[in-house]
């Protein structure tokens, strides 16, 4: 009796090692579950999607969520509502900010750099928080890239060049703008 209870029990824990993952992809969702699987891989990171669950869809979020992640059986709901008035680079963005906490299990990355620029597209909304975005800029979207596979990548040399620019461009609007101000 006891060596047929181990043959089952041996059996059930292989048969489970051995459970084929689930992917529920739509085909409008694909380009870009495609492209983040790219990104990533061009950045050294290589995840097989046929290794984890995953599911994408539509679903009605409501109020000024875009889309959310559910962690414990990876599954992206996108508020179908707001993604027909995003643009590509919205969506494209939306995508990889969900599959960054469904598949690479990012949370939110709330901090900014002395301008006010968000240092990662995992930013949120907690709180109020908000940033400038830039992910549009070629620049920032190699940046934003990096950073989102690496979460250790530093903010790029060119940003101390860019910061410096920002601060006068700011400086001389104040001065421009206020010309009856005494300075002496």
């Amino acid at each position: 009796m006891k060596s047929i209870f181990k043959t089952l029990v041996l059996i059930a824990f292989f048969s489970s090692c051995s459970k084929e993952k689930e992917q529920i992809i739509p085909d409008e969702f694909q380009p870009y579950v495609d492209m983040f699987f790219e990104e990533g891989k061009s950045r050294g990171l290589n995840i097989n999607l046929n290794e984890i669950d995953f599911e994408i869809g539509f679903g009605t979020l409501g109020g000024t969520i875009a889309g959310q992640c559910t962690f414990r059986n990876n599954k992206i709901t996108i508020d179908e509502e707001s993604w027909n008035f995003m643009s590509e680079e919205q969506r494209v963005w939306l995508i990889f900010h969900e599959m960054g906490h469904c598949v690479l299990d990012r949370q939110h990355k709330n901090e900014t750099t002395n301008n006010g620029e968000c240092l990662s597209i995992m930013k949120g909304a907690e709180n109020g928080f908000n940033c400038s975005l830039n992910y549009f800029s070629n620049l920032w979207t190699e940046y934003y890239l990096d950073e989102l596979f690496k979460p250790q990548s530093q903010i790029p040399a060119w940003y101390s060049v860019y910061e410096k620019h920002n601060q006068m461009n700011v400086l001389s609007t104040i001065f421009e703008k206020d010309t009856s101000a005494s300075f002496f």
